[in-house]
């Protein structure tokens, strides 16, 4: 078919085809993510997304020179618009459900999840003892939408989800004797019990309601998760290759320990 073609029409397609592939792959990656996760990641007060998660891998798209676009969003919008093809790609956990149309890169970041119960809710001393979903299935939850963690590990739970993160750690501090407790990253959660009491959202006398309990509930890793039929797809073994790197120099560690002094 092809030797059919004029000479002339077959220069233009091979043509249109190197233009087409040059225009790809000068495409910025588009990174959708959480715009309510601080320190992590989040909105700064200019509206441009601050925090560990966007230095770590703004600093691995430097290193593989590959333009990127960071776009952030209540969560659950996040995870809608990479479902619809809308980005290609966000930082978190590695689900079934989400591996079934994304692929996974190694951990970027490891956490531990404990339950936080309210010192003033009179099934503080059980809850605190809990070790598994199952020691908890007498009790009220909180958790906000999007949080795949929870959706999968407390289905069968009472749990109210609400609107954001931050919303539903209020409503545990506040509302104390109506919800018993929340399962979250020990870190972020005293990190933003602090900068919402700078903030006015809460009183300094909150800084010191919440207690810990006694047991890891979970440790979780969080990937960079990348559309399986994205241009980009073939990206991750760079991705990897960058972020080991940036482990052995040190960069790593530096940008991370900034974010715990």
């Amino acid at each position: 078919m092809f030797s059919r073609l004029s000479f002339p029409i077959c220069i233009f397609l091979f043509m249109m085809s190197g233009a087409i592939g040059k225009s790809q792959a000068s495409e910025s990656f588009v990174w959708l993510d959480d715009s309510d996760y601080e320190p992590f990641i989040y909105n700064g007060e200019d509206n441009r997304p601050k925090g560990l998660f966007i230095e770590v891998i703004s600093e691995i798209f430097n290193r593989l020179d590959k333009p990127l676009t960071i776009q952030l969003y209540p969560w659950k919008r996040t995870q809608s618009l990479v479902k619809s093809k809308k980005g290609d790609a966000m930082l978190t956990i590695a689900t079934p459900e989400r591996l079934s149309y994304l692929s996974a890169s190694d951990p970027v970041f490891t956490f531990t999840w404990r339950l936080f119960a309210n010192k003033k809710n009179p099934n503080k001393n059980i809850l605190l003892k809990a070790r598994t979903a199952a020691d908890l299935r007498d009790f009220r939850l909180l958790s906000y939408l999007g949080n795949g963690w929870a959706e999968e590990n407390l289905k069968n739970l009472k749990v109210t989800y609400a609107p954001k993160f931050t919303q539903a750690l209020i409503m545990l501090v506040q509302r104390g004797s109506s919800f018993d407790g929340m399962i979250e990253h020990d870190f972020i959660l005293k990190y933003n019990i602090n900068r919402l009491i700078k903030e006015g959202k809460l009183n300094q006398e909150h800084s010191e309601i919440l207690e810990e309990g006694t047991y890891p509930f979970d440790e979780v890793e969080f990937r960079f998760l990348i559309r399986k039929d994205s241009f980009y797809a073939d990206i991750l073994p760079a991705f990897n290759a960058a972020l080991s790197e940036m482990r052995d120099d040190g960069t790593y560690h530096r940008i991370y320990n900034k974010y715990l002094q």
